[in-house]
């Protein structure tokens, strides 16, 4: 019998054959772990750290591979014995996990809504700070990067903007509420403590490599963020960077280099040309003034001066083409008890305005060691990074590089006029540095299949200098200047948590996860900064060399925080159908008095996966997934100021108004005096700011990952907002804090992911991801009884917060039109006077409009516009929101063999843009007797329809020069342009080699790949160079840094 068995099975071991193969990525990466199987039993194999593997089957069997995070795949042999396999990751997002405040969960039980990129979405773009990657990848994140200044952070903001001012700030981080940054569980610095308006000015988040990037997770409603409490109202953005992995030493490679162009600048006329336009609009501005026009300025008319001939091209001078760099190494592998991960990298980025640049140097290292059962694991981690930022002038604005502002091109460029013109961006004489270490280790601790314990102690120090020196000539010749300024930031964070996983029920259908934890975070800022003026040679460049005396001056500051933290968390689900989550944080902060010490912050949020459900079973085979989910919760804010409860102090400055003096000592003692103009009085019954969210959802699925939609609605209710209101000069004190200001954002947020457009059996795989967001943005109500408060940069103030519109939103006259003539001004019917300018009650004034002048309505019907009205006035009207509507972006990639290519464009529509820029360009010479308007650089306006004599049917009022009539002014809704564009952000392509073109040259990766960054950009305004490259206040003044356009090419090595 024996014998008979063995004959019957001789075939089948004759026909076995051994079948071996590679298994990889899209972009040719091994992936080691990856399961072989045959199909229709058990037999099974995995890759090794190479993701090769070898098997012995059938010769017509069929193979089954899949990998965690990629499409799962089926290869009938059909006689192949080697197989080269190309494994495509998942759409998403439903098998992956995501973070969510110190746990991670998957993303097909998630109840919150959350946003994700991947960190090779990211690697290989040239950006000096990783936020501008972000920008069009994520619904519900706003980002704008409105300079293109070199390592400088773009404005993000997360779901709407609540962020409250009653004066305009000029630092424009201040403007837009910023997220909260945890990396590697720890959350970072706080920008009001020390951000980029201080110091050297630098953004901290510019420190962390974009290369070293895992994934990138954007907690945006409150049941994913509420467990961080009173940091989350604004969102929190949550980093993972790379980590070792087991198996032998893998070495990488990764370099690429390109250029920086200057965009398009604007157009500015020179030489002869520039002569001719000034005579024609100056004959125009003066036209029957004979004084004027035979008295006008000689660069005007002296053509044959070899000193005023000239056809210089200042604004060239200001720029330059750039080169961008970068380089990455990393080195990782190890065991299963112990691995480990090091990485250096080193970028650098040329600015096209001369004497700005950006390099970073960093290093990280991390690691983990644990015990042969796994009970006990230890993960030690540390980033270092280097910092190296030259700021020109001291200052991203660009005082004289645009426009109007350059010198005329008549003028001669001799060395003086070059040093008092060009002097600033000749040589970089702001120079800064920023040195950071953050370190962090981790203890965990297995104490039962479902009970474990993890400890997380941090350190984070950032070490910051700033040296300018500054010639004579840029001094008014008044002497050198010299200054320099130390600071110090440290932040200590301890955290320690227990969490419960347990599976119930016979058929294990209840799972919970549950978490319960505390948290430490005490953070310090100290900055020493000195400054000498009047040097006595440009040769002196540091504080030291200045002589003691009225121009030698220093100061101190130092300022702490710190927080105490008690969390929690619970999920549950029933049957991988039914889920449940719930959290409370309670947060005591060291801003707030003894009554308000502790702000509690709760959440909860429900699922239903329906398409688990027996009667979706028909549907099974096309919708792998359909969950509906909803959630509720607090969150808080903290406040800028951390010292509430306290009232402060002004030490040595009595100085009073009506008196020339600021003495510094009384009777031979310093002089103490309490700081009652703004914010310096103890307000021990501020509380915190809380934002009530509410969101609902939906996430489908079809195809096996094939396709993916998400759907978010939400309401943000943020209440008891800090905001200054002034008080009744009786009381002594100029301002006081009141928590009086309620702003609600609602919205929509769509996600679509298509990973494959075309059929299955295409050579060709097109994905496209498309996501948008709509947020409305509202005032609620304001303190006094709802009163309105005006704000801006200018006299005429151009903001104003009421309830009932967008925060910030524009205060402007309405302009109708031009005046053709003088008979075009309406006359009040009760007076007989023509519609008067300026803010004049007195029955005999009479100063009407003119001819050539802007027509402006006159809402009150008081027959007056008073241009010189600061505040409320009865002639303004809210009117444009600088607050974007809808934002988004569409990412596409193709794939087809080892070629890749991918376009990434990103949009803004239904913003205003308040254009004060071109207000200036024809209004700035009103107090001019034309001299000032001959130096100075002018524009081809030859084209424009302006009004130039009486019957003009014109769109601009005359050229304001010499006429002190402030027609021209920014406050209007003449200069409200359109901000809405659509940018071709990035074009990316690569080429990987396959695995049979490495082998002969030991390799496990080798690409090569392009990218082209701000390739294009559609815009509706005509007037705007740049629709994205304004600030946060939705104004364009023509005095930021432009955005280059970056070309580069780069290769990828693995060994």
């Amino acid at each position: 019998m024996a014998f008979i068995a063995l004959l019957a099975v001789l075939p089948s071991i004759a026909q076995t054959v051994k079948v071996s193969g590679t298994i990889t990525d899209e972009r040719n990466g091994r992936l080691p772990g990856a399961s072989v199987k045959i199909k229709g039993n058990s037999q099974g194999v995995v890759t090794n750290e190479k993701g090769e593997f070898s098997i012995a089957v059938l010769p017509d069997a069929t193979l089954e591979i899949s990998f965690i995070g990629y499409l799962k795949q089926e290869q009938k042999l059909k006689g192949r014995t080697h197989l080269d396999i190309v494994l495509t990751q998942k759409s998403g997002a439903l098998e992956d996990v995501v973070v969510i405040g110190y746990q991670t969960v998957s993303r097909r039980k998630a109840t919150a809504a959350v946003s994700s990129i991947r960190g090779k979405d990211i690697e290989n773009i040239p950006a000096g700070s990783f936020e501008q990657l972000l920008q069009g990848r994520m619904s519900g994140v706003n980002v704008q990067n409105f300079t293109g200044e070199p390592g400088a952070a773009p404005t993000i903001s997360v779901r709407g903007n609540t962020a409250i001012s009653t004066s305009y700030q000029n630092n424009q981080y201040k403007i837009l509420n910023k997220p909260l940054y945890v990396i590697d569980d720890v959350p970072q610095f706080n920008d009001d403590m020390a951000g980029p308006d201080m110091g050297t000015g630098t953004n901290n988040i510019a420190g962390l490599n974009p290369n070293e990037i895992e994934s990138v997770d954007v907690l945006k409603d409150a049941a994913a963020a509420a467990v961080y409490g009173s940091r989350g109202a604004n969102g929190v953005i949550i980093i993972k960077t790379k980590r070792a992995h087991t198996g032998a030493p893998r070495f990488n490679i990764s370099a690429y280099g390109g250029l920086t162009e200057i965009p398009k600048l604007r157009t500015v006329l020179v030489g002869a040309q520039e002569r001719r336009e000034k005579n024609r609009l100056y004959d125009d501005a003066f036209d029957g003034n004979v004084y004027r026009l035979t008295h006008r300025s000689l660069i005007m008319t002296d053509s044959l001066n070899p000193d005023l001939n000239k056809v210089t091209d200042w604004q060239r001078m200001f720029y330059r083409n750039g080169m961008v760099r970068n380089v990455d190494l990393n080195v990782y592998g190890g065991t299963e008890y112990n691995t480990y991960r090091l990485s250096a990298g080193f970028y650098m980025e040329d600015g096209i305005v001369k004497a700005t640049g950006f390099k970073r140097y960093t290093m990280n290292y991390s690691s983990s060691i644990r015990t042969k059962n796994g009970a006990f694991e230890v993960v030690p981690n540390i980033r270092l990074a280097r910092i190296e930022r030259g700021r020109g002038s001291g200052s991203a604005d660009l005082f004289g590089a645009v426009g109007q502002s350059l010198p005329s091109s008549l003028f001669a460029p001799d060395e003086s006029s070059l040093q008092s013109v060009l002097g600033r961006y000749s040589g970089n004489m702001d120079i800064n540095t920023d040195n950071q270490v953050n370190g962090d280790i981790s203890f965990h601790l297995s104490l039962s299949k479902q009970l474990s314990f993890r400890s997380r102690n941090s350190v984070a120090v950032v070490m910051g200098r700033r040296d300018v020196a500054v010639p004579s000539v840029l001094n008014q010749d008044l002497g050198n200047s010299s200054s320099s300024n130390s600071s110090l930031q440290q932040s200590y964070t301890t955290s320690n948590d227990l969490n419960w996983n347990v599976v119930l029920g016979k058929g294990k259908e209840h799972t919970i996860n549950a978490i319960i934890g505390q948290e430490v975070q005490y953070s310090t800022f100290q900055n020493t900064f000195a400054r000498g003026d009047r040097g006595a040679s440009d040769q002196i460049q540091v504080v030291n060399g200045f002589p003691q005396g009225p121009y030698l001056s220093g100061s101190s500051a130092y300022s702490a925080f710190g927080i105490l933290s008690l969390f929690s968390r619970v999920n549950y689900d029933y049957k991988s159908t039914y889920l449940f989550s719930a959290s409370l944080r309670g947060d005591a902060a060291s801003s707030f008095g003894p009554k308000n010490k502790w702000g509690y912050f709760p959440a909860i949020s429900a699922g239903w996966i329906i398409s688990n459900e027996p009667f979706m079973s028909r549907s099974a085979s096309w919708l792998t997934m359909l969950k509906f989910r909803g959630s509720y919760g607090v969150l808080g804010n903290l406040p800028g100021d951390y010292y509430l409860q306290y009232s402060l102090y002004n030490i040595g400055g009595a100085g009073y108004s009506g008196s020339s003096l600021n003495p510094n000592t009384y009777n031979g003692t310093v002089t103490i005096t309490p700081q009652f103009g703004t914010g310096g009085v103890a307000q021990k019954d501020i509380s915190w700011e809380k934002t009530g969210s509410w969101n609902g959802g939906i996430e489908a699925e079809l195809m096996n990952g094939k396709y993916y939609f998400s759907a978010d609605v939400y309401v943000k209710n943020s209440k008891a907002g800090l905001i200054d209101m002034g008080l009744q000069s009786t009381t002594g004190i100029a301002t006081a804090k009141t928590n009086g200001a309620q702003i609600r954002n609602s919205g929509i947020d769509l996600n679509f992911q298509l990973r494959n457009v075309l059929p299955e059996k295409s050579a060709l795989r097109w994905e496209i991801l498309w996501n948008v967001s709509m947020n409305k943005n509202l005032v609620v109500s304001m303190p006094n009884g709802n009163r309105d408060i005006t704000f801006g940069n200018l006299f005429n103030t151009t903001h104003l917060l009421t309830r009932g519109q967008a925060v910030n939103t524009f205060y402007l006259l309405k302009t109708l039109g031009v005046y053709a003539t003088d008979n075009d001004v309406p006359t009040d019917k009760y007076t007989g006077k023509k519609l008067q300018v300026g803010a004049v009650n007195d029955p005999s004034s009479n100063n009407p409009f003119r001819a050539g002048e802007f027509a402006f309505a006159d809402i009150d019907g008081d027959g007056i516009i008073d241009a010189f009205n600061g505040g409320i006035t009865g002639d303004k009207i809210p009117y444009g929101n600088p607050n974007p509507f809808l934002t988004g972006g569409i990412t596409q990639n193709f794939y087809w063999k080892n070629f890749t290519l991918g376009f990434l464009c990103t949009f803004t529509f239904k913003r205003d843009v308040l254009n004060l820029y071109e207000s200036d360009t024809y209004g700035r010479y009103g107090y001019d007797d034309g001299s000032q308007f001959a130096k100075y650089a002018v524009s081809d306006l030859s084209a424009m329809n302006i009004w130039r004599k009486p019957g003009d049917k014109a769109q601009y009022a005359r050229m304001d020069i010499g006429t002190y009539r402030y027609y021209y002014r920014p406050d209007q809704t003449f200069f409200l342009e359109k901000g809405d564009y659509f940018r071709i952000k990035n074009v990316s392509m690569g080429y990987t080699l396959s695995a049979k073109a490495l082998k002969p040259l030991h390799l496990s990766r080798l690409r090569f790949y392009g990218l082209m960054d701000n390739v294009y950009i559609f815009q509706a305004s005509k007037r705007l160079p740049d629709a994205e490259n304004v600030n946060p206040y939705g104004e364009y003044n023509g005095a930021g840094y432009p955005s280059p356009h970056k070309y580069t090419l780069g290769v990828d090595v693995g060994l």
